[in-house]
Parts: structure tokens; sequence; C-alpha cells
């Protein structure tokens, strides 16, 4: 005969997606241990619910064959909050399809295990499509937040202009909801991708993470022998702190390939009224790319443009306000005309 001595119930909870307690049953041989020298014992827990553990149990056997253990291994808790409750059972055997069954006392072990509502949101993965040239319409996904939540986050924060997407978070509607734009076009036929990570944290402590797939498809030309990576590029300073900016690209680009049709010729500024005397006020635009002077450019569907600013020249800074450049190139197609082309970058130094 064999017992089992602890626990007397099992009792937990864990929210949606959360992992679920593990459980270890611990066994001995309380009457004629000796019956069981020099035979395999074999202990096999019975669980109505499936979906909660593994469905493999962890099981040993101490070097005297006289007790051992068997431990439930949690899985993700499914989802829908709901209460799981009925008795789990442990059989011992001396064969692995149990026909020779030994006594177990207190076998019958209830439990309760309460699933609660967890993070979740509308879609794991979301696709802004447009065709090629145009700007795909933002998009937003639902957050389902725990009940007793503290606080809920977006990581990483995807609001900078150098990223594929801009991700914030939405909570002026009765649903919380991530908004979902696109900071950068492509070529055709191509695809761009990035995750974030939502996290929720509850008034228990417990940690709740869910991944969002953000993906934009770029579909046909119609038309378009060209388009810029980004519509326009605004880099946003403090009129303190660090004087240069993180570099973006916004590259042309050329799905015919006669990117070396694309010539740059110049760039003009504007400044406010209190930059009018600072020899910095047409001076702060950084770009790397072809030179204006190359004719050897090999013809490709990326033109490269990097671009960068610096508020500040030997501890000489710009004062606040708003700083417009705007490039000029041509593009000369094959059997078409000139084309007269502008591209504007804005500096907004903050006071």
């Amino acid at each position: 005969m064999l017992t089992v001595e602890t626990p007397a119930t099992v009792r937990s909870s864990a929210y949606e997606g959360e992992m679920v307690d593990g459980v270890s049953f611990f066994i001995k041989a309380t009457s004629h241990p000796e019956a069981l020298q020099g035979k395999t014992l074999y202990l096999i827990a019975e669980i109505p619910d499936a979906g909660l553990f593994q469905p493999q149990p962890l099981v040993s056997i101490d070097t005297s064959g006289t007790s051992g253990s068997v431990q439930l291994v949690g899985l993700d808790a499914p989802d829908g909050a709901r209460t799981y409750s009925g008795n789990i059972t442990i059989h011992a055997c001396l064969d692995p399809q149990c026909n020779s069954p030994l006594t177990v006392v207190n076998s019958r072990i209830p439990y309760e295990i309460r699933v609660l509502k967890g993070l979740s949101l509308g879609t794991e993965e979301i696709t802004l499509a447009a065709d090629f040239g145009t700007m795909p319409t933002p998009a937003g996904v639902s957050v389902q937040l725990p009940d007793d939540v503290a606080s809920w986050d977006i990581s990483p924060t995807y609001n900078a202009d150098f990223r594929v997407f801009k991700v914030t978070r939405d909570t002026t509607g009765a649903t919380p909801r991530i908004g979902i734009s696109a900071n950068t076009l492509a070529l055709p036929d191509t695809s761009m991708d990035e995750f974030v990570t939502v996290t929720a944290t509850t008034a228990r402590g417990a940690t709740l993470r869910r991944s969002l797939h953000m993906v934009q498809a770029t579909g046909a030309v119609h038309g378009r022998a060209w388009a810029f990576q980004r519509p326009e590029v605004t880099f946003e300073m403090p009129s303190s702190g660090p004087g240069t900016s993180e570099t973006i690209s916004a590259d042309a680009l050329f799905p015919g390939g006669d990117s070396d049709r694309f010539r740059f010729v110049g760039v003009s500024y504007e400044w406010p009224a209190a930059a009018q005397n600072d020899p910095r006020r047409d001076a702060w635009l950084r770009y790397d790319q072809p030179s204006e002077s190359s004719t050897g450019t090999q013809p490709s569907q990326q033109y490269g443009i990097n671009l960068s600013a610096d508020r500040c020249y030997n501890d000489v800074c710009l004062p606040a306000g708003t700083y417009r450049a705007v490039m000029h190139y041509t593009y000369s197609p094959a059997g078409g005309g000139v084309q007269n082309v502008d591209y504007t970058v804005t500096l907004k130094l903050l006071p």
C-alpha cells in the first residue's frame, strides 16, 4: 500500500497565457514496502482537464524503491477566464498498463485552478498594404487588459522616424488600442516587418507579455517611376543636450532600376528670425549620398540618402525655432524630359 502524503489539495491561479503553477505529489510505501523490492513501480497521474499540465509528468522513484514523486509541469493557461476543478487521481502499478494496480491512500486530490482574464491582442499579426509610392492607411489593434492591471506599455517604443513603423498607445476609447502607421515606403512586391512587445503589470505583481508582428507590404507600381522612401523627414530636438540627431535613411526608390538618372543639385534653407545672423542657419543638415558631380553612378533601384542634423558647431548652437531645408534633384528618365524633384527636411528645435 502507498500513501500520497502531500499535497492534500491543489489551489492556484494564473492569467490567460501565463504558465500554470506546477504541482509535485510525494508518495510513500506505508505498508509492506518489502513487496516492492526488485520490482518496477509505475506512478500515473489522471487529470480530467487537459491543457493545464504537460501530458507527460515527471516521475522519480528513490533508490530504495519505496517512495517517489509525480511532478505535473504547468502549461500556459488557456484563453478564457474560468475555474477548473475536480480531482487528480494518482495510480500506482507494477506494469505500465496498470494491470497490476496497488492500493493508494489519499489517491484523489481535489484541485481548483482559476484562470484569470489576462493580456491579449485583437490579432498577433497585422499587415499594412499599399501600392508603390503610397503610404498605407494607419491601423489599430485592440488590447484586452487584465481586470487588475496596474500599468501597460509597448517595447521597444516605435515612435522614431528611423523605424519602419510608428506605434502608439491609444487609451482614449472604451477599449485600449495600439495605433500603427508606416514611416517608410518600399520597392514594389516587397515587404518589411518589425515586432513589438506589449507588456502588462498586474496588481499582484505579475508581468504578462504578448508579441505583435507588423508587416508592411508594397504592391504594384501603377505608373510611378520613383518615390522617396519617406515622404519627408522631420528632426525634433531639444535646444539643450546632445547636438546631433540620429541618422535617417530617406533613399529615393526606382522600380525601373534607373537611379543613375537621378542627380543632386543643391540645398536651399529657411530659418526663423532668431537665427538670421547665425552662421549655422544654413549648415545644420548632414547628408550622405552619391556625389552630385558623379557621372559614373551604377544604375540600381535605390539612390541612397542618409540624413542627420547638427544643431551645434564648436559649442555654438542654433536658437530654438523651426528650420527647413529643401534638397533639389533632377530626374532624367530615358525618353522623357528633365524633372525637378524637391525633398523637404525640417529641424524643430524645442525651447
